[in-house]
């Protein structure tokens, strides 16, 4: 005859393990897409570059307005 098996004790997980168990919490992770960051980049920098000239034409007495498109930043590629 065959012995018995032993018990099966089940060891803890590591904790690496049960911290990829767990659910992901949205507002501590994050996932943005690269599209979107490049898009607040680009428009980040429009807005640098436009009151740098702003600055400068009015250093030289020139009155300069940003040119807002219908209240909307142009989206150069």
């Amino acid at each position: 005859m065959l012995p018995e098996p032993a018990a099966y004790t089940r060891r803890p997980l590591p904790d690496h393990v049960r911290e990829r168990l767990r659910p992901l919490d949205g507002h501590a992770v994050a996932l943005v897409r690269p599209y979107v960051l490049a898009h607040e980049r680009r428009v980040e920098q429009w807005g640098q570059r436009e009151r740098r000239t702003a600055l400068t034409l009015g250093a030289m007495g020139i009155d300069y307005e940003f040119p807002l498109n219908n209240g909307r930043v142009p989206c150069t590629n």
